[in-house]
């Protein structure tokens, strides 16, 4: 009975001192991440011999979690009062549930015409379970992840928010594009009001593969791996050639900025150049892929040999609050 009250004793001691176990520091936490992280990149360094593609430039910035008393569980109270009528038009809802992306879009075309705010109106429930649990991952993380590449925090996008933002005429502005990431894309969707919504109509098919693909960028950016940009693409060049290829966009789009210039000024060779592009798409794109593929890879042998004299990581991330960056130096 003694031996078996001492056992006793000494397993609920053993309990206790891990119940009351301290979390590490912000500082620890961030440190071994970012040891974690560079481990990743070295490895992944060694196995990516034959990835066509390589994004120097490409940054994520890492901000430290600012954990406020009340802060982590968004009221749905709250919630459903920001986002009545009137005050729910011009986003609130979305500003106090940390989406300024989607506020600033309500702001600015007045709840998307008032259908967004509909929709709202029957998924803010999911909208704050959404915050809630992002809000206690970064808590538990210890700081958040941004990206140039994606407006706010690096964090899933949904099928539902890209087919708000698909819907006219915000859509043929090309603002769905942004928020999955598609800069380039965007930009010509702006300039052209959708290709003259012909690709914006196109779009509307694609949509599932484009959330797939933004999701999948995110989460591998997330573990510290590398993203590129997406391969040309045959739809994209096709929607841009039809119908405005007699100005070249296709060109343009695929790097070839003075075959764009030449059409652009000859109006297609009068039309004859553009008819004969249609036909011979598929060429085009594969060789701009090519092309691209040869061009990666010379700037990754070129920064595999300036590694071999100092070692860094091939996605730079910094940290402007705390003056660290990423990578061994």
């Amino acid at each position: 009975m003694g031996d078996g009250r001492y056992k006793f004793r000494e397993e609920s001691t053993v309990r206790t001192a891990d119940m009351k176990r301290v979390e590490p520091p912000l500082e620890s936490r961030l440190q071994n991440h970012r040891l974690d992280y560079y481990e990743r990149s070295v490895r992944d360094s060694h196995q990516r011999e034959t990835t066509p593609l390589h994004q120097p430039d490409q940054q994520v910035t890492v901000v430290p979690f600012d954990s406020k008393p009340g802060g982590l569980n968004k009221s749905i109270i709250l919630a459903v009062i920001l986002c009545v009528p009137i005050v729910g038009l011009f986003g609130l809802h979305h500003f106090y549930l940390k989406r300024s992306f989607f506020g600033w879009v309500y702001v600015c075309t007045l709840g998307l015409c008032g259908l967004g705010w509909l929709v709202d109106c029957f998924r803010i429930r999911s909208l704050v379970a959404n915050c809630n649990d992002y809000q206690h991952e970064a808590h538990l993380r210890g700081f958040h992840l941004y990206s140039s590449r994606y407006p706010g925090p690096l964090h899933s996008v949904s099928l539902v928010d890209a087919y708000l933002l698909w819907l006219p005429p915000v859509g043929l502005l090309g603002l769905y594009h942004r928020y999955l990431g598609r800069r380039r894309i965007a930009i010509f969707h702006l300039l052209t009001l959708g290709r003259v919504a012909f690709g914006w109509l196109i779009d509307f098919c694609r949509l599932p593969s484009m959330v797939r693909r933004a999701n999948s960028d995110i989460k591998t950016m997330t573990r510290g791996g590398h993203v590129t940009e997406e391969w040309y693409s045959l739809c994209d060049a096709y929607t841009l050639a039809i119908p405005l290829g007699f100005l070249g966009l296709h060109h343009f789009y695929l790097g070839n900025t003075r075959l764009g210039v030449f059409f652009l000024i000859t109006l297609g060779v009068a039309g004859l150049g553009w008819l004969a592009d249609l036909y011979r798409m598929p060429v085009l794109v594969s060789e701009a892929n090519s092309d691209r593929e040869i061009k990666q890879r010379l700037l990754v042998d070129t920064d595999g040999d300036h590694d071999s004299r100092s070692l860094t990581t091939t996605t730079p991330i910094v940290a402007h609050n705390l003056h660290w960056t990423y990578g061994l130096y």
